[in-house]
């Protein structure tokens, strides 16, 4: 299973330092390597938060050094299909850079935000004009003063006031509805821009026999704050595009739900 993606690339990349950073080099792969032990046979007496922070220092130190950074590169398209998209790079790119073994890291095909706005904006406008209503009646909501309420008594939070529901149902409405209907409808699917390099992989997965996971990327995820399962992930989506089609509709559905 993949998050739209498959079969990671093999790099032929290998750090070579000298000095200082061969020894930060080398503490770096014996930790990992530690690491990666520890969890397929763990130690009681060895604790793994320990190893990750020595690991994080490490990195830290070098990529301070700029020792990393030329290899630390990624593409226009990935920068604009999202955080979880860009980091799924960078990590294939570590986990080849330092030859660490037995770890596997897909390749992500993503959609970036243009592409979708655009999509939405020419086949359903009216999600955005949904989105502009909701917007005002969230400032008139933040503009009224708060009530004196008794202890039994609670305030509804505003995303799931009557008049807020009308706006996100509408949204998701629209959106699930153009999804659908590009799934099955050849002139709507090819104003999604899907790329003709996708379609082949689309292809080859099936012929593989092989699933994809459906996942939103965006800045969703931070050092500070996970958002895990804030919105929709759809496992095992048959890799075809009419299923990945409606899939795509399901996940942007779940952003306004």
């Amino acid at each position: 299973m993949n998050n739209v993606s498959f079969n990671p690339v093999k790099s032929d990349n290998q750090l070579s330092f000298n000095g200082v950073e061969n020894s930060l080099y080398s503490n770096l792969s014996e930790k990992i390597e530690e690491l990666r032990f520890q969890l397929i046979n763990p130690i009681e007496d060895k604790e793994i938060q320990g190893l990750e922070s020595e690991i994080e220092s490490i990195m830290q130190k070098l990529g301070a050094d700029g020792i990393l950074r030329q290899f630390f590169k990624t593409s226009d398209q990935d920068e604009r299909c999202g955080t979880k998209h860009k980091n799924l790079i960078l990590l294939l790119t570590l986990v080849n850079v330092l030859g660490i073994p037995d770890i596997e890291v897909p390749i992500p095909h993503g959609f970036s935000t243009d592409l979708i706005e655009a999509f939405l904006k020419k086949h359903a406008p009216e999600v955005f004009l949904h989105w502009s209503g909701l917007g005002q009646l969230y400032a008139a909501h933040l503009s009224m003063p708060e009530k004196k309420s008794s202890s039994e008594e609670k305030s509804i939070p505003f995303l799931e006031t009557p008049e807020a529901a009308v706006h996100l149902n509408a949204v998701n409405h629209a959106i699930i509805t153009l999804f659908n209907k590009a799934s099955n409808d050849p002139s709507s699917y090819e104003t999604l821009g899907i790329s003709t390099e996708i379609d082949k992989w689309l292809q080859t997965c099936h012929e593989e026999g092989n699933f994809l996971m459906t996942r939103s990327s965006g800045a969703e995820d931070t050092a500070q704050v996970a958002n895990a399962g804030g919105n929709l992930s759809v496992a095992y989506v048959l890799p075809v595009k009419e299923i990945v089609c409606q899939s795509m509709g399901r996940i942007v559905s779940s952003y306004f739900s």
